[in-house]
């Protein structure tokens, strides 16, 4: 898997932002080359390679955490000791799966950011190798602020972590003004889910919710399109079960497209089906682009999408629920474009970046200033 997804780009925004319009100076300390470090180098965001390991993980024995956390212990203070040099206001921590800034706020007396951006467990299947309790505690200990981007993701960690220090702010996406959308009207349907390919994605029950429309409702005017690539053998299971169920005629794989906008263009209706999404940044950028979604009913999918007016909320689990509300669109194309010019009224009073920079920067600010 080589795509560059969620969490990163939201980084690398906020971090462009942060130095254009506020004339923040940032260092990016990252522990590997890759996708991330090429974005770095193309956008000129200075950075910093050091080897360390997360304190999450999947399937990981206590083993090999054990080693990992003994690395670490070896490696933090080496990275301190080279970062000594370098002045700093503020660190902030881009995810929950990597401890490193809170030991560093606490070596350098520094204030310290940690957005939280995933559950952990319910998305990823990953786990805290100390487990979620005593990982809450280090938060509390080791954070000024904790940001999340969801109110679904404050609902879970408020129990671990000190609620008086998390703050909600959500993710943004860039907005074209005065965007003009081609309407469909004679083709077929133009369905798409984008993102990493992977169980806890849930793309199967897209496929699903395709094979009861083909079956059960008799309806063939419709394209589920994949934008994306995977890990593991779960996304050539998904061909393999396309190719089996005679639906390669109405299910495309693109694999990993780098820039997606002229796609976009061409797509109706996105498709989310979750079992858990933190936030659903794809889901904003849909809706950016007057493109209303149909979403699970799950995580922050509620927080995001007003069912009946910029989408619709299905049950998890229930593809046929899914394909009715696709069905639906099918045969009332002019939801299309209701639903998609209101989507993109939401997103630009709720999810600009510009507006997640500055409620960012305001942070930066009081914590700064105490």
């Amino acid at each position: 898997m080589h795509g560059f997804y969620g969490a990163n780009r939201s980084l690398l925004k906020l971090i462009c932002e942060l130095r254009e319009l506020h004339d923040v100076e940032p260092l990016v300390i990252i522990p590997m080359h890759g996708t991330v470090v090429k974005e770095l180098v193309k956008n000129k965001i200075p950075y910093k390679i050091y080897k360390f390991y997360n304190w999450q993980d999947i399937n990981s024995t206590w083993f090999k955490a054990a080693i990992k956390h003994f690395l670490n212990c070896c490696q933090f203070p080496l990275i301190a000791l080279n970062l000594r040099k370098n002045h700093f206001d503020i660190i902030h921590t881009n995810t929950s799966i990597c401890n490193l800034g809170g030991y560093l706020s606490k070596k350098m007396n520094r204030p310290h950011i940690w957005h939280i951006r995933e559950f952990g467990k319910p998305d990823f299947n990953a786990e805290y190798f100390q487990g979620i309790v005593k990982a809450g505690k280090f938060f509390t200990r080791n954070a000024t602020v904790v940001i999340v981007i969801s109110k679904a993701i404050k609902e879970y960690y408020k129990d671990y972590i000190n609620p008086d220090k998390i703050e909600v702010i959500y993710n943004g996406v860039e907005v074209e003004p005065d965007l003009v959308k081609k309407n469909n009207e004679n083709r077929p349907l133009q369905l798409c889910f984008t993102g990493v390919i992977t169980e806890n994605k849930n793309q199967m029950e897209a496929i699903l919710a395709c094979l009861y429309l083909l079956k059960e409702k008799k309806e063939s005017n419709f394209m589920l399109n994949f934008i994306g690539d995977g890990p593991d053998d779960y996304y050539p299971s998904l061909v393999d079960f396309v190719e089996k169920n005679g639906l390669s005629n109405h299910v495309k794989f693109f694999g990993y497209v780098n820039n997606i906008d002229n796609l976009l263009k061409g797509f109706d209706l996105g498709i989310v089906c979750s079992k858990r999404e933190a936030f659903g940044r794809v889901t904003v950028e849909y809706m950016a682009r007057k493109i209303p979604v149909i979403a699970s009913n799950s995580g922050a999918n509620p927080e995001i999408i007003k069912n009946g007016v910029t989408g619709y909320l299905y049950s998890p689990g229930n593809h046929e629920e899914l394909a009715n509300y696709i069905y639906e669109v099918i045969n009332e194309k002019s939801i299309l474009k209701d639903m998609g010019s209101a989507a993109y009224k939401d997103t630009i009073g709720r999810f600009l970046s510009t507006t997640n920079t500055s409620n960012i920067i305001e942070l930066y600010n009081r914590v700064c200033n105490k």
